[in-house]
């Protein structure tokens, strides 16, 4: 009986709401922030070869510096931009996520979101034009 709640449409849309509001409301308060997820529902552009061990159960994303700086949630996706390597071999790469794969959302040692629901491994997704993204981003520096 919960799991089949749990994976419900109506309650994956309560915890996709909420979890697009915390980050919002993080952003606009200018507070870095942590996330947990699996490697398995990261999608990495451009693609980076055994960046994560293959017994990585989780992995955490501490959303500071430039990856809060270019961090935005467009179709329900959670999209960063991150640097991955040690000294002069550092690759970067664009991050992204389905934000009902965000297990856990924190800053600092403090938990801020847990996310019980249980959603389907892979959701559609339509493609939109990364101008309008960086509008919709930086919607208030546009502004007269």
């Amino acid at each position: 009986m919960m799991k089949s709640f749990k994976s419900s449409e109506e309650f994956l849309q309560v915890t996709e709401k909420s979890i697009n509001s915390l980050i919002e409301l993080l952003t606009s308060k200018t507070t870095e922030f942590s996330i947990i997820t699996k490697p398995q529902y990261i999608t990495l552009d451009p693609y980076i070869p055994d960046l994560f061990r293959d017994d990585s159960e989780y992995v955490k994303f501490d959303i500071v510096g430039y990856s809060f700086e270019t961090s935005m949630v467009v179709d329900n996706r959670f999209i960063f931009r991150a640097g991955f390597g040690d000294g002069m071999d550092i690759k970067e790469s664009e991050v992204s996520l389905d934000i009902l794969h965000i297990f856990q959302l924190f800053v600092g040692d403090e938990v801020l979101f847990m996310n019980f629901s249980q959603p389907p491994e892979v959701r559609s997704r339509t493609k939109k034009d990364r101008s309008n993204i960086f509008l919709n981003k930086n919607r208030n520096l546009f502004k007269k």
